[in-house]
């Protein structure tokens, strides 16, 4: 069957008189992120709750201490020695400009995300995500996630510290290989190809696919199925969700759900 790439879906059944929108975002400040904002902000209008991925407020207000550090107060040489950690730290300011002395006790996951904003730009002061949480707001709509902060900060502490670390080690290998695959994700995101996306993401996961992309579509996707039925909904996830036979598309479509790619005639295609 045909494959649709779009960004934005629309979200119908027979059985509910709601209709809502889900719309696939990357989670940076540069522009290419923006890119499909305004189309989707005109389907906000029908619509009376914004989720994101989580309630962004109440992240806020847990504060963020401790939550992307390593555990045990230990910092990244505990785990490496000092020949590795300072090859990898002259590596680092070499390629990116960044020098992560002050940095050292974040997950090394983390550290990987401060270097894909790196490599991209920073034409907005806040990234997508929170402008449409910003936007939702200001429209005086109800607000939530499809996910709580706390179980996102419990899905990264199950992710192996020394797994994370080779992750580093290999962006340091190869800083040009890392450096091309976030701006090949950004122009898929541009382009709207989300099974290409998501297919490039789910690779880069490797062994915690499962852990940080299956198993949590099942939980938006839940979440997704009871908004849908009480309201007009609109929903914004990190793009790599929507797609594949574990993705949010097929899993609201096996919940009875019409799923349409919101175009210029929104026709429905068959997922």
């Amino acid at each position: 069957m045909r494959k649709k790439d779009s960004v934005l879906w629309k979200i119908s059944s027979a059985r509910f008189h709601h209709i809502s929108y889900l719309f696939g975002t990357m989670h940076i400040k540069d522009n290419i992120a923006y890119t499909h904002l305004n189309r989707a902000l005109e389907k906000m209008e029908y619509c009376q709750v914004v989720a994101c991925e989580y309630n962004l407020d109440q992240a806020l207000g847990k504060g963020m201490d401790g939550v992307f550090m390593l555990p045990d107060q230990k910092h990244l040489v505990d785990y490496i020695g000092e020949r590795k950690y300072n090859k990898i730290k002259n590596i680092i300011l070499k390629s990116f400009g960044l020098d992560i002395s002050p940095l050292s006790r974040l997950l090394p996951m983390t550290l990987i995300s401060i270097l894909t904003e790196k490599i991209l730009n920073e034409d907005n002061a806040i990234s997508l995500d929170q402008k449409i949480w910003n936007e939702g707001i200001a429209r005086n709509m109800e607000m939530t996630g499809v996910e709580t902060f706390d179980g996102q900060v419990s899905i990264m502490k199950r992710i192996d510290v020394d797994y994370q670390i080779k992750m580093l080690k290999d962006v340091c290998r190869s800083v040009s290989s890392f450096r091309k695959k976030i701006l090949s994700l950004t122009d898929m995101y541009k382009e709207q190809k989300i099974h290409q996306l998501y297919k490039v993401s789910k690779k880069s996961l490797g062994k915690y696919r499962d852990l940080l992309l299956f198993k949590r579509n099942k939980i938006m996707s839940d979440s997704i199925t009871l908004m849908a039925q009480n309201n007009n909904a609109f929903i914004a996830v990190g793009a790599a969700h929507l797609s594949g036979k574990k993705g949010l598309l097929f899993l609201l479509k096996k919940e009875g759900f019409t799923v349409t790619p919101c175009g210029q005639n929104e026709s429905v295609i068959r997922i």
